[in-house]
């Protein structure tokens, strides 16, 4: 091992920890937007908004 360590190494843990935080954060986007999709259906449109889902219905 030589001594200081090389930066490449370190350059590529924080480029994947980097890539690592912008799936968590786009995944949690999209459950964020699926939740208030499911909360809100006027949220879609006008166009939807007349539409309802039967009680207890999910999808």
């Amino acid at each position: 091992m030589t001594y200081p360590p090389q930066p490449e190494p370190f350059a590529e843990a924080a480029q994947t920890a980097a890539m690592a935080y912008r799936l968590v954060m786009t995944i949690n986007d999209a459950v964020r937007r699926a939740t208030r999709d499911l909360r809100l259906p006027h949220a879609k449109g006008p166009a939807l908004a007349g539409k309802t889902r039967p009680t207890g219905c999910l999808a």
